[in-house]
């Protein structure tokens, strides 16, 4: 779709009510409205003229859609909602400008031209504005303008862009639904159920999605689900080989795998027989999708992955830092799926060797055989069958002569006692009379007991199981025991308890609340000082105990902030209200860190909190009297806003009744100078020529004195301003000027700033035009550039240097004496008196445009060899 945009040679006829409105207002001004279905501004109906007005002085997106072919005017504000269809739009019928979703709102338009107004929100517009078909929602009204006879003339359109909250909203709920499935998530195909009932539900920001998972060898992944493969040809084999994928639409998988990033895959989209490509575009959305990311899924601590995540991307929206990190909020729940998955698979592996316990005790009891001795023997656990209530030594493998420090010979046909006679006293014998007796098996861990090992008396730790074996009638005869030794395991754990035991004594003496928690989030541990302050005890506390006395209105933003930077493993602070002990609720400062082991591993978070209410509710008090003086000082900046008002409308009356005698009097002096010019003497004819020369600068008086007052109360948009296209247009403006005094306007390379475009054309036309006016009869030479702001710049004006651009405008002209230069930014300030014209307000307009923009503008001069006017301003407007 293209468009003409009708901007003719010369600016059109002046019509007040076009004034300012930024660069709309700038735009609709060089129109040549008589191509357009509405024609000349100055035909335009009053109820028109009156809208227009209004839309372009506010900065609320605002357009209108006027008559029957809707043509379109809009302000700056709109201008976004249409991207890079500015600036054809404007001056182009709507039904061409929003074709894509005419077929929605050309009905809304009808029926708001029959005088029925419309409201929607968050209304679904797919909008092409910049460079693609954009998924966007909006708050919108649709109201008649009425003209003078109560016909309606046209529509006036007043939006609310909502895109992001909607989008934002819909993705958090996908992720909650996900969150919600993972505590329930057991094994691998339940994983997959957790992605299909979940994507299901949102397949604009999820168009579809591969889940591949790692094998043990981390060459190969297997296809484990996907989401929405039927709406896609997807050419996803059940397993791919990652060594033979570097030159294959997959070798991305392998990238990502091995950088541990997500990796973009495009490259598909080429091929229309390949992954991205859309079987049945939608109606809606006929675009298809293109673009597809790689997730790697890892445990924190593993080198392994578990899989890959591979989900589309909607070209209908752009891909940014909250897309990505919405990803990465979806890949970490798989991540915490598999984990429990893996902890369940390990569970059941730990079951399955208790299996092979009874097994191997089975197979004892059924004279194994020599392969069952072999496989006896190699156990990587102390394994021995005690016979008989003497316990005597039947049968027993090397790992257990080991842990006794016996040979074969020693113990074999001996009782057990007899020979280890030092551990007979510590309940072991108990323990196997028991199992004998009763003929229940029994289990042990951490078992202490004393050895005569290594030639001393020794304290060793054991894990041990006892099972009965019972003979061919079914009595309880022996015992076999498992044992696995556990010594240094336990003496390490002792330090360990010893060590947090010092800590608890040292945090239950200090005077600051603590408390701690473990890999689940879920507290383990608070100290002295927190229980006193909360009057309830360390069981009520555990867990998620402690939030219940945690005021309403701050619970949720507290667990949030505790959830969000348990997931990044980052420090955290945050205030919130904690219920004492008498029921009042008072803030505290809570400052938490993650805890790491030697190694690095995460094991949790440590938190201490101090009591702030006093100088919390200080502050509270400080804000009351700030919002109190806040709220005076708005009122008095509403009745200056209002005085400002006011002159600015005694500014307008005021121009227009002197405007208008001086209209006449150079319309009849033009009339009495063709006609009666042949009638007058020298002297009659030199006292009418300095008549009318006095009403032309009596003319530009006016009009410089009535802009310099705009720029006292306009409200400024800023946008990004290219300084070297401003100055282009500037020359273009200047053309006959400058050719009538054959001078020469010689620009460098300048920046874009952040500025009001038509105030920074304002400064740099007097600016340059005052270098062409002041020549002293040589050949004007007007050289513009730029110049980084210097360290003396920097210390007079207090700025950062980086943020600031200097630009420099020199001419060749009369100059001055340096005892002006600051005088000649005053009002009425002619240092040459009535020799070159002008009115003394052009250089005092241009201190007040530099100021609007938090600049600063100064020069340096010298007679008869030129002047320098330095211009500073910022990059960016704060």
């Amino acid at each position: 779709m293209s468009f003409n945009i009708l901007i003719p040679a010369q600016p059109t006829s002046y019509n007040p009510f076009l004034a300012d409105g930024g660069e709309m207002g700038h735009l609709i001004r060089k129109m040549d409205w008589t191509k357009t279905p509405i024609g000349p501004p100055e035909t335009w109906p009053l109820t028109l003229r009156t809208a227009v007005n209004i839309m372009l002085d506010t900065r609320f997106p605002m357009a209108i859609a006027w008559g029957p072919a809707f043509t379109m005017l809009y302000n700056d504000g709109y201008r976004p909602m249409i991207g890079l269809k500015h600036p054809q739009a404007m001056g182009a019928s709507a039904q061409y400008i929003l074709a894509e979703i005419w077929d929605s709102i050309g009905p809304l338009f009808n029926q708001v031209m029959t005088g029925q107004a419309v409201v929607f929100d968050d209304f679904l517009a797919p909008l092409y504005r910049n460079g693609f078909l954009e998924e966007c929602y909006f708050d919108f009204s649709y109201s008649p303008i009425r003209l003078e006879d109560g016909q309606t003339g046209g529509v006036l359109v007043t939006i609310s862009e909502t895109t992001d909250r909607v989008i934002r909203e819909r993705r958090s709920q996908t992720l909650r639904d996900v969150a919600a499935y993972v505590a329930h998530v057991k094994t691998d195909q339940q994983i997959s159920e957790m992605l299909r009932h979940t994507l299901a539900h949102n397949a604009k920001d999820v168009p579809f999605a591969l889940l591949y998972q790692v094998q043990k060898n981390s060459q190969e992944v297997r296809l484990i689900d996907s989401v929405r493969a039927e709406s896609y040809a997807i050419d996803a084999p059940a397993v791919i080989d990652l060594t033979q994928a570097a030159s294959t639409q997959w070798a991305g998988l392998a990238h990502a795998l091995h950088t541990r990033q997500p990796q973009r895959l495009t490259s598909l989209s080429n091929n229309a027989d390949t992954l991205l490509t859309r079987n049945e575009p939608s109606k809606d959305w006929p675009e298809m999708v293109c673009e597809a990311y790689v997730l790697p899924v890892y445990q924190p601590g593993r080198d392994q992955a578990y899989g890959l995540l591979i989900v589309g991307v909607n070209p209908h929206q752009a891909y940014d830092g909250d897309y990505q990190l919405f990803f990465e909020s979806l890949a970490n729940y798989i991540v915490t799926a598999f984990s429990n998955a893996a902890v369940l698979e390990e569970e059941r592996a730990q079951a399955q060797a208790q299996l092979e316990v009874e097994r191997t005790k089975f197979m004892i009891q059924t004279e194994a055989n020599k392969q069952l001795r072999l496989l006896f023997e190699q156990a990587p656990v102390a394994i021995c069958i005690l016979r008989g209530p003497e316990f005597i030594v039947e049968l027993a493998n090397e790992r257990q002569y080991q842990i006794w420090d016996r040979e074969a010979s020693q113990m074999i046909g001996n009782p057990l006692f007899k020979v280890i006679n030092e551990s007979r006293q510590l309940g072991i014998e108990e323990l196997l009379q028991n199992v004998l007796q009763t003929g229940q098996p029994a289990t042990v861990t951490d078992q202490m007991t004393t050895l005569f090992r290594r030639g001393t008396l020794e304290t060793a730790y054991f894990s041990a199981s006892y099972q009965p074996i019972h003979d061919s009638d079914g009595r309880v005869n022996s015992v076999l025991v498992v044992t696995n030794e556990v010594t240094q395991s336990v003496v390490a754990r002792q330090k360990l308890e010893e060590s947090e035991a010092r800590f608890r004594t040292v945090a239950d003496t200090a005077p600051v609340m603590i408390w701690m928690s473990g890999l689940d989030k879920l507290c383990t541990f608070f100290n002295n000082s927190w229980l006193a302050f909360t009057g309830r005890t360390m069981e009520q506390e555990y867990g998620n105990g402690w939030t219940a006395g945690v005021h309403e209105d701050d619970l949720k933003r507290c667990l949030t902030t505790y959830t969000t930077s348990f997931d990044a493993r980052q420090p955290f602070y945050m205030e919130y209200r904690l219920r004492r002990h008498d029921g009042e609720y008072r803030w505290i400062a809570d400052s938490a860190t993650p805890r790491f082991t030697a190694n690095g591993h995460f094991e949790g978070y440590i938190g201490g909190c101090i009591d702030i209410h006093e100088n919390k509710t200080l502050n509270e008090a400080l804000e009351a009297r700030v919002n109190e003086r806040t709220e005076a000082l708005r009122k008095a900046n509403y009745n200056l806003e209002r005085s400002n008002f006011d002159l600015m409308q005694f500014a307008s009356v005021a121009s227009h009744d002197l405007k208008e005698p001086l209209r006449k009097i150079q319309a009849f002096g033009n009339i009495l100078q063709t006609t009666a010019a042949d009638k007058l003497d020298d002297v009659e004819l030199d006292y009418f020529n300095r008549m009318i020369n006095a009403s032309g600068r009596m003319q530009d008086l006016v009009d410089d004195v009535l802009n310099l007052s705009k720029l006292s109360y306009q409200s400024l948009i800023y946008t990004d301003t290219d300084l070297s296209d401003v100055i282009r247009r500037i020359t273009d403006d200047l053309e006959i000027n400058i050719l009538e005094k054959g001078g020469k306007v010689q620009v460098g390379e300048l920046p874009t700033i952040e500025a009001n475009t038509g105030q920074i054309h304002q400064l740099f036309q007097n600016l340059i035009s005052n270098a062409l006016k002041f020549s002293a009869g040589a050949t004007p030479l007007v050289h513009i550039e730029q110049a980084p702001v210097s360290e003396s710049e920097s210390n007079r004006f207090h700025i950062k240097a980086s943020d600031y651009v200097s630009i420099h405008v020199r001419d060749n002209g009369i100059g001055f004496d340096e005892t002006y230069r600051e005088k000649i930014f005053g009002l009425f300030q002619r240092l040459h008196g009535a020799r070159y014209g002008g009115t003394g307000i052009g250089l005092a307009i241009c201190k007040k445009i530099v100021d609007n923009h938090h600049g600063f503008i100064y020069a340096d001069g010298i007679p008869n060899q030129g002047a320098t006017f330095t211009v500073i301003l910022p990059l960016k407007q704060d």
